[in-house]
């Protein structure tokens, strides 16, 4: 792998007894870069297409899976996907209902979202970002049901509200 001489990334962690700061050089910062939502292999393909191959024959998969595990165990990146609204996004909300606008796309129409819909908007109006697995337990919690049996219903969502652009991964 070639690696770029300037490609380093200072990432700064608060936390409730100060912070740290952090320098990701190597093959850190383009796993930085696309790690929201993305998986292993597609981390591996990033990484390999913008540095290329490791030498001497090494594992690419193996080398980017421990430099994940490195970013995790610091702290730096989490073990689930995480969700935010975008912040190029308006809402309204009153009586079960809210009326979402992403403000990126200027041809967007604005979404009712009611129900379930509108439980998994408050959840995350509430927490500004929030782990996926949180978010799954304070959803099922009002409605009286497992997580697990949710998830797939609430990632679609989720999916399909960041394609309106007006979710994120975190």
């Amino acid at each position: 792998m070639e690696l770029p001489d300037d490609g380093r990334i200072a990432v700064l962690q608060r936390s409730a007894s100060g912070g740290r700061l952090n320098v990701l050089d190597g093959i850190g910062p383009a796993i930085w870069r696309a790690a929201n939502g993305t998986t292993l292999d597609d981390l591996v393909s990033v990484v390999t297409t913008e540095l290329g191959e490791p030498p001497d024959g090494a594992d690419a998969a193996q080398l980017v899976g421990a430099a994940v595990d490195e970013l995790r165990a610091g702290g730096m990146l989490a073990d689930e996907p995480g969700w935010r609204i975008d912040p190029r996004t308006a809402w309204t909300g009153g009586a079960g209902r809210t009326v979402v606008l992403g403000l990126a796309d200027l041809q967007a129409q604005p979404l009712a979202l009611e129900g379930s819909a509108n439980a998994v908007w408050q959840v995350l109006a509430e927490h500004g970002a929030v782990a996926q697995g949180q978010l799954l337990r304070e959803v099922a919690d009002g409605y009286d049901v497992q997580p697990d049996g949710i998830e797939a219903d609430v990632v679609a969502l989720l999916e399909g509200l960041r394609e309106k652009r007006v979710v994120d991964y975190c």
